[in-house]
């Protein structure tokens, strides 16, 4: 199969990688930050530019030979349409360009707000319209297609749930496309709802077909014990690494920061460095029972806070600090951009504050 597919397999991963040619191309014009997640009010979790830029594309490559070697062990066990081997070599492609594209759009200042709900809707929409039209052409197998106990009963069960699966996941599709015209704070009511349609329809479907026809059982897919226990480690890895993953994310961290003859260095876990002139720094306050405010953008996590954030106090700001930290060592440069950092704790904030100011009457 790796023959036969080799050149859509190279090509394929090209167009994953591609993101990051075009990310360090546009390095120059690119923020620090960059985000790596949207939630249903817009971007809300952000990476340095140069993690940004590397981590999807290359996850998903990964994903891409992991769907290839899917595809080896699909076409070994069932003679399957040339299109629903395509087709699948490139939906990850194309979801790295476009959530890359919209990551690089965000960093460049696009106004992305009105176009959510085309965002969100006309990629969905597409691909449930092209997965609507080889769903009826995928041979019965363990891996693509509608798997139930009830479509691997029998092949009539399964060609039959895939036409009609077909057909409803086209209608689905428009449906998706249509949501585009929808505004931002109702789009995601119809969403929802098509997409349920789509996942229990077909559902409902096989189980009635069985029902109907409870003498067919010809050409049973079984599992193998074998085969199950491959698929429940792979599932206890990935889980694992996950929650690995977060929990070092949202326990760990530090903030440190770095006084120089010239200037000073606050660095945090997964952001960029920030270096302050003493010359550019206006004013240095110590405050007691500051609070963070919301973030607009960075990292927020049970350990650190740290990026551009936004309160009554200080207004829009930015923020290198210790979750929890009240108090705080404000610093107003001349252009009147205040940056404020913390300690571990209250003790080794006051230390910062007192070194600043140290350095600060040196210079003088």
């Amino acid at each position: 199969m790796f023959k036969k597919h080799l050149k859509t397999l190279i090509i394929s991963s090209l167009i994953t990688v591609l993101p990051i040619f075009i990310g360090f191309i546009l390095w120059p014009m690119l923020p620090e930050m960059l985000p790596v997640h949207w939630g249903p009010v817009g971007a809300d979790s952000f990476l340095n530019k140069t993690a940004a830029i590397l981590f999807l594309p290359l996850v998903l490559l990964a994903l891409q030979w992991i769907m290839a070697l899917i595809t080896v062990k699909l076409e070994r066990e069932s003679k399957q349409n040339e299109k629903v081997i395509k087709v699948s070599l490139y939906i990850v492609p194309a979801l790295s360009v476009f959530v890359s594209g919209i990551t690089f759009l965000f960093g460049l200042d696009f106004n992305i707000a009105p176009l959510i709900p085309a965002i969100i809707s006309i990629p969905l929409g597409l691909l449930m319209i092209v997965l609507g039209n080889i769903l009826p052409k995928a041979e019965q197998n363990k891996y693509f297609g509608i798997k139930m106990p009830s479509t691997f009963s029998s092949e009539k069960n399964w060609n039959a749930t895939h036409r009609f699966g077909g057909k409803v996941w086209v209608i689905c599709g428009i449906l998706l496309l249509l949501c585009c015209l929808v505004p931002m704070k109702y789009v995601f009511y119809p969403l929802f709802a098509i997409l349920i349609a789509a996942i229990t329809l077909p559902i409902i479907y096989s189980l009635n077909f069985k029902k109907k026809h409870p003498e067919d059982t010809a050409t049973k897919v079984n599992f193998s014990k074998k085969e199950t226990k491959i698929v429940l480690i792979i599932l206890a890895v990935v889980l694992i690494v996950t929650f690995t993953f977060v929990g070092i994310l949202t326990f760990t961290g530090s903030v440190s920061t770095t006084f120089n003859e010239t200037s000073f260095t606050v660095d945090a876990s997964l952001c960029s460095p920030l270096t302050v002139n003493y010359d550019d720094i206006e004013k240095v306050e110590f405050l007691e029972n500051s609070t963070a405010g919301n973030r607009l953008y960075g990292v927020g996590s049970a350990k650190i806070l740290a990026g551009t954030f936004k309160n009554e106090e200080f207004g829009k700001y930015t923020r290198y600090s210790y979750t929890g930290q009240t108090s705080v060592v404000a610093i107003t440069s001349t252009d009147n951009n205040i940056l404020v950092i913390t300690g571990k704790n209250a003790d080794e904030t006051k230390a910062l504050y007192n070194k600043l100011l140290e350095v600060l009457n040196e210079g003088n």
